[in-house]
């Protein structure tokens, strides 16, 4: 049990109190709020609430219902690991669930047992198509411009396609501008 120095802490008239600190323990360490209602007749505080700070937790991607079920499972795992602030545990899990994805990527995933990750990865490219999501994803793009490019007597673009259609371009550049730089950063950082 730890004790909180609460010598800093503020009254607001004569019945409410408020202390702000962080958590003392050093792996949460995210800030704390501690509000005191009312007092006793010994000029003690009645009440004593606490309200963490809000932390934003990651959530998972949309479209996990696309992904085959022990992959989505261990890319939940990682989540909640990172959530749990365990960052040891998400290099782990995450390096697991790319295991699972790029072995299921491949059309006879059993080919990869026995392999090492960096094999499997090497081989990636000689049993699937890495390129056909990107080139769907651009011609995708192509015939929604089309269709608001040009006067159709039988389809509109509406906001939905609309909003498909910039998350699509945000999706092509990510890949082909972002992602590159965010994994350049990443070796950056092993060095």
């Amino acid at each position: 049990m730890t004790a909180l120095d609460t010598s800093s802490s503020n009254w607001y008239g004569e019945h409410t109190w408020l202390f702000t600190t962080r958590c003392p323990n050093p792996r949460c360490n995210n800030p704390i709020r501690l509000f005191g209602f009312g007092t006793d007749q010994n000029g003690r505080l009645a009440e004593i609430y606490m309200e963490s700070a809000i932390t934003i937790e990651r959530q998972p991607i949309s479209g996990l219902d696309l992904v085959p079920d022990r992959v989505k499972q261990s890319y939940l795992d990682t989540i909640a690991t990172l959530n749990a602030n365990i960052p040891s545990a998400v290099a782990t899990l995450a390096r697991r669930t790319l295991e699972g994805v790029v072995k299921l990527a491949y059309s006879d995933p059993s080919a990869t047992r026995d392999k090492t990750l960096y094999k499997v990865i090497e081989g990636l490219p000689e049993n699937a198509n890495l390129d056909a999501p990107i080139l769907a994803l651009a011609h995708a793009m192509r015939e929604g411009g089309n269709l608001g490019a040009h006067f159709d007597l039988d389809q509109e673009t509406d906001q939905a396609m609309a909003v498909q259609m910039v998350e699509l371009l945000e999706n092509l550049i990510e890949y082909l501008y972002v992602i590159p730089h965010r994994v350049q950063r990443l070796k950056d950082s092993f060095t």
